[in-house]
């Protein structure tokens, strides 16, 4: 059943531009893409993530037990607490809230796609949950403020509060990549209209993974917030994904995400291998959460047909420009 705002079945792209040449029979069973890109080696998880001095193991160490020191919330609506915990640890806990009832597991789920596909700039984010009461004891933010957070938490059983712990670095800067002047000159050096990229190499890698990565993931709030990444400019740290993987999307919002897709030409060779490996069965073991997964069947195959999708279309551009061209970042 296809739950996208368009029809996702079936290998034709015209709608991108490129046409799809036809399918070529796999060898020893391999999928199609395995063949005609030459990918069959799926990337490993990264070692550390873009813009924290931490490996990422420690990292997801301290959001699972690490002990909170504070909860402060994050600007004057939202219901997202920073705090500090493991040794002044910097995190955010977004609860389940009643407006928002699946932005934590969103934000869990789409940190381990991005880790099966290999990719570092997706901060960790893991399943957290607190007592109400120590939510209340911990909170630092003014005992009116608390009585409005607390009347949205969804409090189960027990008063648990259950949310994810998201990996917080406080000195990502404003990138101001989606200035006007600035996105038009990155989206026209993922382009085959223009020469191949030779400086900012990971910039520009970064900024195509976060293309397919929001096309998979139906975010399509990417630019409602500035991107930002290390002072110098190098990278690009993704956040913010908690109203990501909310299939079907509208009509709009996907004719949206198309575009951004069709705009973009050259890809990155690792996370494409990523896509490739991500089948039914991997994309299961990647949401595994004590023998169940984080997303219902619907959203995986929702997922599942997304990528679809966007294989067909990077097979499309490379059948036009040549593989090497098309898969011209790491």
């Amino acid at each position: 059943m296809c739950l996208c705002a368009v029809d996702l079945s079936g290998p034709s792209l015209d709608a991108f531009g490129p046409t799809v040449a036809a399918a070529q029979p796999s060898r020893a069973g391999q999928p199609p893409a395995v063949v005609r890109l030459g990918l069959d080696t799926p990337p490993t998880a990264p070692v550390g993530i873009a813009g924290y001095s931490l490996p990422r193991a420690q990292i997801e160490r301290a959001l699972l037990e690490g002990e909170p020191r504070f909860f402060l919330p994050i600007g004057s609506s939202s219901a997202v607490l920073r705090m500090r915990v493991a040794n002044d640890f910097a995190a955010v806990f977004r609860p389940k809230t009643r407006g928002q009832p699946r932005g934590a597991v969103a934000e869990i789920a789409v940190y381990r796609i991005a880790k099966a596909l290999g990719m570092d700039q997706v901060p960790p984010a893991v399943p957290r949950a607190f007592h109400v009461d120590d939510l209340s004891r911990r909170f630092t933010g003014g005992e009116g403020r608390w009585t409005g957070i607390e009347r949205g938490l969804v409090i189960e059983t027990g008063g648990k509060v259950e949310g994810a712990a998201i990996a917080f670095e406080t000195t990502l800067s404003a990138l101001h990549l989606d200035d006007p002047a600035r996105r038009e000159a990155w989206e026209a050096a993922l382009t085959q209209a223009t020469p191949a990229p030779t400086a900012r190499i990971p910039l520009y890698t970064d900024l195509s993974r976060m293309v397919v990565l929001d096309y998979l993931v139906g975010n399509t709030e990417r630019f409602s917030n500035p991107l930002r990444g290390p002072t110098d400019g190098s990278r690009v740290v993704l956040r913010n994904h908690d109203g990501a993987l909310a299939f079907p999307l509208t009509a709009a919002r996907d004719a949206r995400l198309r575009a951004q897709l069709r705009r973009t030409e050259r890809f990155s060779r690792s996370m494409i291998a990523g896509l490739v490996a991500l089948d039914a069965a991997a994309l299961e073991a990647a949401l595994d959460e004590g023998g169940a997964p984080l997303l219902d069947e619907a959203t995986r195959a929702a997922l599942l047909e997304r990528r679809a999708t966007i294989l067909s279309y990077v097979e499309a551009v490379a059948d036009r420009y040549g593989v090497d061209a098309a898969l011209v970042f790491d």
